[in-house]
């Protein structure tokens, strides 16, 4: 992970401890939730800020991942409208293989459904957006999130997060998992929103809280996490690049007296004999160069010179 430009970070959010901030409560109330039958599905019936004189309709439901045409339409039309890549560039070969197939042993027959899910949200019957979750005995994890653009004003993306959350409060998990955290990239930095979420140390693989992380964060890209090992990474660098300072100097220095040795080799020079004492004068104060600094070339030819000087 060090040696990516924006290195991830696990980031979770303990359900118990959660309470929505101003805005948050802002995009629930703009749905304006009406009732939530007490079932895995979690339906409801939502209002919609394009409500007209008859109120729309929103419906969320619960399923085991599957491919549908529906799904699949909605998926190419995000990515083409979002990611600005041509819609041949994804097919139901892709989509099946991104967010149907998994690992993950599906179990709907328990009180929670175990598995690779798919949290489907319509508007008056519509599909408008899909969450892709995979339920665990520890929580639930966000894997993907798409959704209709022409709805981009209903602030899904955090809509879905809450109604995530949500949907680990009604199953009694523990945790909810909003895969990576990257601090050098704006657009994954909206997860430290829901509070008060953990980041997982890559070194000691304890889950740290985000407040004290983000300090650490703004000195490295990558770093370890808990405090004591990110104090001695620290001192690690500074020292190292102190190292690197000493040696700079030292190669600086080096340079420096090679140059100075180039330059008084010149002062060998092969004078005419008949070079007068004045203009030998002249050359060693132009160059600035005392005579002890002229090579033992140079002043075994000078000093006969010099003396009649």
């Amino acid at each position: 992970m060090n040696l990516t430009c924006c290195p991830q970070y696990s980031i979770r959010l303990e359900i118990s401890r959660f309470h929505p901030s101003k805005k948050q409560r802002k995009v629930l109330k703009k749905l304006n939730s009406i009732k939530v039958p007490e079932t895995v599905t979690n339906s409801s019936t939502l209002q919609s800020s394009k409500a007209s004189e008859d109120s729309d309709e929103l419906t969320i439901t619960l399923e085991i991942a599957s491919f549908s045409v529906e799904k699949f339409n909605l998926y190419k039309k995000y990515q083409v409208s979002v990611h600005t890549k041509p819609s041949e560039s994804y097919t139901e070969e892709s989509f099946t293989s991104f967010l149907v197939t998994s690992p993950l042993f599906n179990d709907s027959n328990r009180n929670i459904p175990f598995g690779t899910m798919h949290q489907l949200y319509r508007l008056n019957n519509t599909l408008i957006a899909v969450g892709v979750l995979d339920i665990l005995p520890s929580g639930v994890s966000s894997v993907y999130f798409f959704y209709d653009v022409d709805y981009k004003h209903l602030s899904l993306g955090k809509y879905s997060a809450l109604k995530e959350i949500e949907l680990c409060q009604t199953l009694g998990l523990q945790y909810y998992y909003m895969g990576f955290y990257i601090h050098s990239c704006e657009k994954m930095k909206y997860k430290a929103e829901y509070k008060p979420s953990e980041l997982l140390c890559p070194t000691s693989l304890e889950w740290i809280p985000l407040d004290k992380c983000i300090p650490i964060l703004d000195k490295f890209s990558f770093s370890p996490l808990r405090e004591d090992l990110a104090l001695e990474r620290e001192a690690i660098e500074t020292t190292a690049s102190s190292s690197e300072s000493q040696k700079m100097d030292i190669e600086v220095s080096e340079n420096e007296r090679r140059s100075k040795v180039k330059k008084l080799a010149v002062f060998a020079p092969r004078f005419p004999e008949n070079i007068s004492i004045e203009s030998i004068r002249l050359l060693l104060n132009s160059r600035e160069v005392f005579l002890r600094d002229i090579t033992p070339r140079g002043q075994q030819y000078l000093r006969p010179l010099l003396k009649k000087w």
